[in-house]
């Protein structure tokens, strides 16, 4: 099976309106509201088959950590030049700071409602052993089911990534 793969750029053209659109979204401020996760990947190889069950046994190899969720979509936002921040319940824990950690890096301000802990999701990734065909196997563990209060939509209200009284015109240039 030939299968071709095309590049596209990392930036649209500047003529053309997705372009335009781009350019504009460097001049927003916005504030994304939803279910802030953290994202654990563990890859590995799947060596052999496991004698208690016919699972694959990993050797994991390593892990790696991302913004997920509602975190996810603001980390993009920031990444198309807009000032990006995000509400969410994010936990006073570890996994709750190298959340907040990986939201600086990228640009994101966390407006965070302290919550029963981080929701995590985990992905396995496997690759190797013959039987086995590369796949991802998602589990969701301690997921912060925390209502949404009064308390919690007026901390939104009054955040500074929603008081923004005025509205910033773009410069002319945004718009050629």
């Amino acid at each position: 099976m030939n299968e071709t793969l095309v590049a596209l750029p990392a930036v649209p053209e500047p003529n053309t309106a997705l372009g335009a659109a781009v350019r504009l979204l460097g001049h927003a401020s916005v504030l994304v509201v939803g279910d802030v996760m953290l994202d654990h990947y563990i890859w590995g190889d799947a060596t052999r088959i496991s004698p208690e069950a016919p699972v694959p046994v990993i050797d994991i190899a390593r892990d790696s950590w991302t913004a997920g969720g509602a975190a996810n979509v603001a980390v993009n936002i920031a990444g198309l030049g807009a000032r990006c921040s995000v509400f969410g319940f994010i936990g006073a824990d570890a996994d709750g700071e190298r959340l907040r950690s990986i939201l600086r890096e990228k640009g994101v301000s966390a407006i965070a409602s302290p919550g029963d802990g981080t929701t995590i999701v985990k992905t396995i990734c496997q690759v190797s052993l013959a039987m086995c065909s590369e796949s991802m196997c998602r589990n969701a563990s301690r997921p912060n089911r925390n209502p949404v209060t009064a308390k919690t939509t007026a901390k939104i209200a009054r955040s500074s990534a929603v008081d923004r009284p005025r509205i910033r015109r773009p410069p002319r240039s945004a718009w050629r």
